[in-house]
C-alpha cells in the first residue's frame, strides 16, 4: 500500500504544474506503444471467501473451513495508439490465493479429518481500448473497457478425493471491466508512473511504471 501512495503522491503531482490547468491533460500519439507493470489490489479474496462460506458442504463434510488469502494481481499491458484520442491493447494478469482447508467427515463409522494447504491462481486476459483526454506531454489521462476471460486454478495438497469440492471454485468465464479513470505521470520522455481505478477484474486499484517504447 505504501508503494501505490507513492505512485499516486507522484502522479497528482504533475495535476498541478505550474501554468497547466488540471483540464489539460495529455494524450497518447498516434503509433506509439506504451508497456505497463502493474501491481493491483482487488477484493476476490473477500468476494469468495462470502461465497465460500454461503455454500453448503453438509452433504460430504460434517465440519469444513477453509481459509483464504490473497496476493496482489500482477498486470500486464500494452497500448498503441490509433490517434491522439483512442489506443487498444491487451492486459494480461495473474494473482494468487492460498489458504488451509480444516474439514471432517465420517466414512465407514471412522472419523477422518484434518487441515490441508492449498493454492489458486486466477489469471485474465483481455483486449482493452482506451479514449485519452489530452493536452499535456508530460501528463495522459484516459478512461476505458476490457473484455476478455478470466481462468481459475487449483491445487489441493491432498489425495482425498473427497476435498475436490474445492474444484467447483475453477472456472472459466467472460471478464467485462471498466477503467473509470487511469494516468501517466512521465518522469522523462520514455518512463512514467502508472495508476488506475477499475470496476472489475484484475483489481481495483492498482500502481506501477509505464514505458514508452
Amino acid at each position: 500500500m505504501m508503494l501505490m501512495k507513492r505512485f499516486l503522491t507522484i502522479s497528482l503531482f504533475f495535476l498541478i504544474v505550474p501554468g497547466k490547468s488540471i483540464l489539460t491533460f495529455a494524450q497518447t500519439t498516434s503509433g506509439e506503444s506504451v508497456i505497463t507493470s502493474d501491481i493491483g489490489f482487488s477484493v476476490v479474496g473477500a468476494a469468495l471467501k462470502t461465497f465460500v462460506d454461503g455454500k453448503s458442504f453438509k452433504d460430504s463434510f460434517d465440519r469444513v473451513t477453509v481459509g483464504i488469502n490473497s496476493k496482489p494481481a500482477v498486470v500486464l499491458s500494452y497500448d498503441y495508439g490509433l490517434s491522439d484520442m483512442w489506443s487498444i491493447g491487451m492486459v494480461a494478469s495473474s494473482q494468487q490465493l492460498y489458504g488451509d482447508l480444516d474439514y471432517a467427515y465420517t466414512l465407514n463409522n471412522e472419523l477422518r479429518e484434518g487441515v490441508v494447504p492449498y493454492t489458486m491462481r486466477r489469471n485474465n486476459i483481455s483486449f482493452s481500448t482506451k479514449v485519452h483526454y489530452g493536452g499535456n506531454e508530460r501528463v495522459d489521462f484516459y478512461s476505458g473497457l476490457r473484455v476478455g476471460m478470466i481462468f481459475w486454478g487449483i491445487n489441493i495438497d491432498t489425495n482425498d478425493d473427497r476435498l475436490d469440492v474445492l474444484t467447483k471454485f475453477t472456472f472459466t468465464r467472460p471478464n467485462f471491466s471498466f477503467t473509470a479513470l487511469g494516468g501517466r505521470a512521465y518522469l522523462t520522455d520514455h518512463i512514467a508512473c502508472h495508476f488506475e481505478f477499475n470496476l472489475g477484474a484484475p483489481n481495483l486499484v492498482g500502481a506501477g511504471l509505464s514505458v514508452k517504447l
